[in-house]
């Protein structure tokens, strides 16, 4: 959207069959991808009843893949990100930036070695958040700082913004004070929580409360291979063994790759008869 609610910009291509090539591919960027390109475009709100949508001079029609536009907050800038194809995972992704109404593009000064992407304006348009590979194979935050002139800084690390086995992306700001946010809930983190809880739970011989989590876990993701792992032992140790076994095979059907899941349901199937309350967890 603009700024002023009255337009907005969008990415469009060509369909195109899903499979161009007799192999596919195995990577970003391999020869062998489908290779879409897209244009950025603007069509006018009009109450509702859009327009015409436009090709954006500089950013559509230029041999190149033209994606995620972002509006500057005073409606003066438009920064993009351009490619070869495509537009997720692109290692050879960079920033651009044009005049709202379209013109040249320039590529930012900002701009890393290795994809370049997920960018974010300041509310007070001054600052720019976006992320970046260029260091390192997980994706980091950065800041540039924009001038009236649309020229950018050097990029600026902001350190420990994530663990070093974790990305980070989609950056955005935020008006508020440092205390503005006390809690952030990840839902999709939820069942994952209520397995390491049952786990705790049964260490702890409360076998039933165990597996009421687990129940819950496995109804919000029945993917997750180790809720039924842990299932399958609470209820051998609740000597419901063949519902127990049953959750072991679950286990081992959802990720047979993993030896564990073999053993656990080895050591259940050789003890099944003796198993006692008092399992180990």
């Amino acid at each position: 959207w603009s700024p002023d609610g009255t337009y907005l910009v969008f990415s469009r291509a060509p369909a195109k069959d899903r499979f161009e090539h007799s192999e596919q591919s195995r990577f970003s960027g391999d020869e062998r991808e489908t290779r879409i390109q897209y244009d950025l475009y603007r069509i006018p709100f009009n109450n509702g009843k859009g327009g015409e949508a436009v090709p954006i001079k500089g950013a559509s029609k230029n041999g190149m893949s033209n994606s995620f536009p972002k509006i500057s907050p005073d409606g003066k800038w438009i920064v993009f990100v351009q490619s070869k194809t495509g537009q997720l995972l692109r290692p050879d992704s960079r920033l651009y930036i044009i005049p709202a109404e379209g013109g040249e593009a320039r590529k930012l000064n900002c701009n890393l070695d290795t994809m370049n992407s997920w960018h974010s304006w300041s509310p007070n348009g001054k600052w720019m958040v976006f992320s970046s590979k260029g260091l390192r194979p997980f994706t980091q935050m950065f800041l540039t700082h924009i001038d009236e002139q649309g020229m950018d800084t050097p990029a600026i690390l902001i350190p420990n913004s994530t663990a070093d086995n974790r990305a980070v992306n989609i950056p955005e700001f935020m008006n508020g004070s440092g205390n503005a946010i006390t809690n952030i809930k990840t839902p999709t983190q939820y069942p994952y929580r209520l397995t390491k809880e049952a786990l705790k739970m049964a260490n702890s011989g409360r076998l039933q409360d165990a597996l009421n989590n687990l129940n819950e876990s496995i109804s919000l993701n029945p993917y997750y291979d180790v809720s039924h792992v842990i299932k399958g032992r609470v209820l051998l140790a609740l000597n419901r063994h063949e519902e127990g076994r049953a959750s072991l095979q679950k286990a081992i059907e959802l990720r047979p790759d993993i030896e564990d899941n073999y053993l656990h349901m080895g050591i259940a199937i050789e003890t099944i008869e003796g198993i006692e309350n008092g399992i180990t967890f």
